[in-house]
């Protein structure tokens, strides 16, 4: 009879712990999904920063500095995300433009920064013997600071 009761005892101990491993491993799994969805979420919001910061550098396109109302900011919205552009003139050269976006998604906010650098290009064509022509052009170099 007591072969009986310890084989009830040892089934028991071996249901206890082969429970114990599934909830770890369902623990261990879930855990690894809130991880990954929050990899992919940092990573999202990081490239809705950058999409502000394409987006303000096209706003700037054919403008000079004098044009740009720096109260003036540019929001957009990209997948699940939504960003905020604003300008702000350097300190220490009027060519050169400061670009913040921040751009959030869900909780998860990021701030990227770029500069924008003001340049004319002359070019001067000739028509003609006689006649040539000049050609003012706007141009804008894009770096990115973070």
């Amino acid at each position: 009879m007591n072969k009986k009761g310890s084989t009830i005892i040892i089934v028991l101990a071996l249901v206890a712990v082969f429970s114990t491993l599934g909830i770890m491993l369902l623990t261990s799994n879930s855990q690894t999904d809130k991880e990954r969805k929050f990899y992919i979420d940092y990573n999202q919001v990081y490239y809705i920063g950058e999409a502000g910061i394409t987006h303000a550098f096209h706003f700037l396109k054919g403008k000079s500095p004098d044009d740009i109302d720096f109260n003036e900011e540019i929001d957009g919205k990209l997948a699940r995300g939504i960003y905020n552009v604003k300008f702000e003139q350097d300190n220490k050269d009027k060519n050169i433009i400061n670009i913040i976006c921040n751009a959030k998604l869900g909780r998860i906010k990021t701030e990227r920064n770029a500069k924008a650098i003001f340049k004319l290009e002359k070019q001067i064509t000739l028509n003609t013997s006689y006649l040539c022509k000049e050609e003012i052009r706007k141009l804008w170099e894009l770096k990115f600071v973070n």
